[in-house]
């Protein structure tokens, strides 16, 4: 999605999803994609040594693994957690087929906390010791909201690889910019009557309810003179009580797997669309494709688990050129 907003024209040679359903919309979305690997840890070989063998061609590889054993939200389990395995995967994938660039990205407990220090410091020597040292490589925490220009918090590492023999330039960092208003990017719905909205509370759980009656006690002391029932206020129905109620104004807090189907929006009493969610990260929803069998608990969860493609967007532009790629 970054290079085709960037206009890019690239050849897309294989994918790694193994699970049924997001594989499908993936391969529905994504119909030029030669080859869509049920599971990136037993992936053949002999198709990554094919990549590193197109030398006339710019190769870019980008990953992201579960980021649960590293997230404050999860049990942080770290390599105790059978989830943290593909991260040797995808490491393995580098060394095999030598891209000129590398993009992973994952939560930022991952490189600063240190109680996974010694994990992150394997990966990122790991990566500095491909081809007796071929490659730089340099991370960054960015935040979707400050650098990505998308009305989402999403705080996230990106490490980044780049090949010695093809760099001809430094690059640097993209720099933060303003983050535009949630309301810009909601859809209009048809007016709601007063059973609307009744039916719509009558269906939520208890934790659904206590979260919303917590964040409309909290919305007025931390907001002043706003009004949640004209005010675009976002509210998290599947917050744990021990977190307390996750509450922001006119922007997404950070979009989960598990939690993008369940975010309240005040001002319109009804839940966020999968088209506004994935629009908060930057994914046009004309431009995903949702195959028969899949629903639209996949898309919520599948853009709880994508990259933000503006923050890819603006990193692909500050390396492309400095690998020599024309922008």
């Amino acid at each position: 999605m970054a290079l085709k907003s960037l206009g890019l024209k690239y050849e897309h040679l294989w994918a790694s999803e193994k699970q049924s359903a997001y594989r499908k919309i993936f391969e529905a979305t994504h119909p030029d994609c030669a080859v869509v690997f049920h599971d990136m840890t037993s992936r053949p070989t002999e198709a990554l040594e094919m990549a590193r063998k197109r030398q006339n061609q710019l190769l870019l590889y980008c990953a992201g693994w579960p980021c649960q054993p590293y997230s404050g939200a999860g049990l942080q389990q770290g390599e105790a957690d059978a989830r943290s395995k593909p991260v040797w995967a995808v490491l393995l994938a580098i060394e095999i087929a030598r891209p000129d660039l590398v993009l992973l990205e994952n939560v930022p407990p991952f490189i600063e906390s240190g109680k996974f220090r010694k994990i992150a410091k394997e990966c990122i020597d790991f990566l500095m010791s491909i081809g007796n040292g071929a490659y730089y490589v340099d991370w960054q925490v960015l935040d979707a909201y400050t650098h990505g220009g998308v009305p989402a918090s999403r705080s996230r590492v990106y490490i980044i690889a780049t090949r010695k023999d093809r760099i001809v330039k430094p690059w640097q960092w993209p720099t933060p910019i303003p983050a535009p208003g949630l309301t810009q990017f909601l859809e209009p719905r048809a007016a709601t009557s007063v059973a609307d909205v009744k039916g719509r509370l009558d269906g939520m759980n208890i934790t659904g309810l206590r979260n919303l009656d917590a964040a409309m006690r909290l919305i007025p002391k931390k907001w002043p003179g706003k009004d949640a029932a004209r005010d675009c206020f976002v509210v998290d129905l599947k917050n744990s009580e021990q977190f307390g109620p996750q509450v922001s104004y006119d922007k997404f807090s950070t979009i989960t797997k598990s939690h993008a189907g369940d975010l309240w929006l005040t001002h319109l009493q009804d839940r966020a669309r999968p088209s506004e969610v994935l629009a908060a990260q930057g994914f046009q929803r004309s431009s995903v494709r949702t195959p028969a069998g899949c629903t639209d608990k996949h898309l919520y969860e599948m853009a709880g688990n994508a990259f933000c493609v503006p923050v890819v967007t603006r990193i692909f532009r500050a390396v492309l050129p400095a690998l020599g790629y024309p922008m």
